[in-house]
């Protein structure tokens, strides 16, 4: 069972393998990776979210927690020192399984001079397989790719399209299934898959 000590067992290098996969995430929207090394799971969190939160915050950032993910604050407070906060516009970081995310319009987009104050989400989905009847296409994406996972909320595409109007602000997502690891830049747009014929 996780304790409140949970760690990676090689700190610098999985934190910096871990934030090294995350970025190659970024870069590659909506393809799913392998996360090389997750700790075990923090109450309330599964591996890869534990193991982005270890790698993600510390003393000078705030997160705000979904429901089922509460019971980690203490372990995430012990290991990172980083504060929790009650108001998701008030995080840099929130943690939430899909369906209790909520409306993304909650949570900090930044301003068009500070977009970097804008939140990254953390959120976990039910698997990264799966259709979502959606089309990624942006930057780092040749052509419109499947967005591959089950379980996010059906509001989420509206709600990621009303955010595209407002670049560069808005808020960029990882998703997480198990230790696998994808991600929505806020650069992102999402459109609805074409209708193929049988």
């Amino acid at each position: 069972m996780a304790t409140a000590t949970t760690v990676f067992r090689d700190p610098v290098h999985d934190a910096q393998r871990t934030f090294r996969c995350a970025l190659e995430a970024m870069a590659r929207p909506a393809t799913w990776q392998a996360l090389p090394a997750a700790p075990e799971p923090l109450p309330g969190l599964g591996p890869g979210a534990t193991a982005l939160a270890l790698t993600l915050l510390d003393h000078e950032v705030t997160a705000w927690l979904g429901p089922g993910a509460r019971a980690a604050g203490p372990g995430l407070r012990f290991a990172c020192g980083v504060a929790i906060t009650e108001a998701p516009g008030q995080a840099d970081f929130a943690f939430a399984a899909a369906a209790e995310l909520g409306d993304l319009s909650a949570f900090a987009a930044g301003s068009d001079t500070t977009p970097e104050t804008s939140a990254t989400l953390v959120v976990e989905v039910d698997d990264h397989e799966g259709e979502t009847g959606l089309l990624c296409s942006g930057p780092g994406l040749a052509a419109p790719t499947p967005l591959r996972c089950r379980g996010l909320p059906p509001a989420f595409a509206a709600q990621w399209r009303r955010q595209a109007g407002r670049l560069p602000c808005g808020v960029d997502v990882f998703l997480l299934a198990g230790r696998r690891l994808a991600a929505l830049p806020r650069t992102v747009e999402l459109q609805e898959a074409p209708c193929t014929q049988r």
